[in-house]
């Protein structure tokens, strides 16, 4: 910088998940002869035999280090780390790349950006998500081998804090990157007060996350007994398991209150409190016997002659779905939670975009429409009913 009130310190590290020495692999691009050269902790892409051994340094210790308000990541795969910092102090806005070629597994995106909410962040996806196959790793290739679109999408973070927080447009700055980390070092100048936003971001979802599945049973017998998980709510993470909080757990869970016999699996490292963390679209389709006869034709003949597309979200027995396809509508996804009401569904629309419970599925997996539908809650206002109203938790 020029600047006379700032100054620049340029940090030659890598940013690992702890301080060991790893080998910093050179990699080219994909095309022969290559034009691009860059380096990264990972080894998953096509490099160099000769690798350099480098000091790790983690991303926390940057942040405990620079105390930076804004933070850029373009770390070829180390944006995943984002979810090993605790204590993200003075830090308000997070621009990063993330990488799906490193980082392919979707539940890693989903357990930084969880992460991220649970510190306060709001964060807002500039791109589009890749198609993900059925274990919910990112498919960046076709059948041919040929790359498909773009193996990356940046995203942003932003968080209001109540501490304060220097308005000079020079406010201090840190970039973190694979092997070099600038930082920006602010002058003292006039300062404001800001303030933490406390709006909940939809339905309290999370999951306990057990790393060695040796650990499953004691996790399992611990918990069983405090009935915190949903019905056949455990599903694969990487090497372990996730095992999905009912919802009313998953709040208490975020809210801090959290059993004493958890919190002691917390502590020593047995299991982790993963918030936001969803079952995924996939473990909620409809896996019924009922299906509508119907004729190949007749169906690519009605899809053809479709006006607009439609959601069709607590659906029930399909009583929008009727009106709707009545006037050239066509449906892309339904959601009923209730087992029977799935099974009526299903013989009169057939199961092919019918899903259960909507709050295990993320919304980036949700198709284009041009219209959604939603079936009320009518119980909390009946007057058959106990009245509860807004209060309800329905």
């Amino acid at each position: 910088s020029s600047s006379s009130s700032a100054c620049v310190h340029l940090i030659n590290k890598a940013v690992s998940e702890d301080f060991d020495l790893r080998p910093l692999f050179v990699h080219s691009g994909t095309n022969a002869p290559s034009r691009l050269y860059f380096s990264s902790l990972f080894d998953n892409r096509r490099h160099c035999d000769d690798a350099l051994t480098v000091q790790c340094t983690t991303m926390q210790e940057l942040i405990n280090t620079s105390n930076p308000t804004v933070i850029k990541v373009d770390a070829e795969g180390g944006e995943r780390f984002l979810a090993h910092v605790r204590d993200f102090r003075s830090v308000r806005l997070i621009v990063a790349e993330w990488d799906w070629t490193h980082n392919r597994r979707k539940q890693d995106w989903e357990h930084v950006s969880a992460h991220l909410k649970l510190h306060g962040f709001i964060v807002e996806v500039k791109g589009r998500f890749p198609e993900f196959d059925e274990n919910g790793n990112a498919e960046l290739c076709d059948k041919n081998g040929k790359k498909r679109g773009n193996t990356g999408m940046i995203f942003s973070a932003k968080r209001s804090l109540s501490i304060d927080v220097a308005t000079s447009p020079s406010a201090a700055t840190t970039t973190a990157a694979t092997a070099s980390t600038a930082t920006v070092a602010a002058a003292p100048t006039k300062r404001r007060r800001m303030v933490v936003p406390t709006v909940v971001d939809g339905c309290p979802v999370g999951a306990l996350i057990i790393p060695k599945r040796e650990d499953l049973k004691r996790v399992f017998e611990t918990c069983r007994p405090l009935g915190l998980f949903q019905s056949k709510g455990a599903t694969p993470y990487g090497d372990g398991m996730a095992l999905h909080l009912k919802l009313e757990a998953a709040a208490e869970f975020c809210a801090g209150s959290i059993p004493a016999s958890i919190q002691a699996l917390l502590d020593e490292g047995t299991a982790e409190f993963m918030p936001g963390l969803r079952r995924g679209a996939a473990s909620q389709r409809y896996r019924g016997s009922a299906r509508r006869p119907a004729d190949e034709g007749t169906r690519r003949l009605q899809d053809s002659k479709a006006q607009f597309t439609f959601i069709d979200l607590f659906a029930g027995i399909g009583g929008f779905r009727r009106g709707l396809e009545a006037i050239q509508g066509r449906c892309v996804l339904s959601s009923e939670i209730d087992v029977d009401c799935q099974e009526t569904y299903a013989m009169n629309f057939g199961g092919d975009h019918l899903f259960g419970d909507i709050t295990a599925i993320e919304t980036q997996d949700f198709p284009a429409h041009d219209i959604l539908t939603a079936g009320f809650p009518c119980q909390p206002f009946a007057r058959r009913g106990e009245r509860g109203g807004f209060e309800d938790s329905r």
